[in-house]
């Protein structure tokens, strides 16, 4: 998770398991909340909680995701090799433009049902 932005809390301590968190993402400069339940010890946002159901009752969400995951998996692939040809540097820019249409199409998605 290097890659992320900083979370920083909302100044409690800490919380008990069946209460909610709240945390501030900075994203840019904008502040984005961010509730998280505990589940079992867990913590899952509402946004993992979201994509969870969707996984579950959105047919289109479902066959764009598992598009993104396959795009991901070819890129791994590609990755590993020790020495890239042209073509696979070729491919390597399809697949992440592909890889990156669908992860708008899965937000937009999304953003319907926050």
């Amino acid at each position: 998770m290097s890659g992320l932005p900083r979370r920083r809390s909302n100044g409690r301590k800490s919380a008990p398991f069946d209460k909610q968190l709240l945390f501030i993402l900075i994203l840019g400069n904008k502040p984005v909340e961010i509730s998280i339940c505990c589940k079992g010890g867990t913590r899952v946002t509402r946004e993992e909680e979201l994509i969870e159901r969707l996984m579950k009752e959105d047919e289109d969400f479902i066959k764009i995701k598992k598009a993104h995951i396959e795009f991901a998996r070819q890129l791994d692939e590609l990755e590993k090799k020790p020495f890239l040809t042209p073509h696979d540097e070729m491919e390597i820019k399809i697949i992440k433009k592909k890889k990156l249409v669908h992860k708008d199409e899965m937000e937009k998605i999304l953003r319907k049902y926050r």
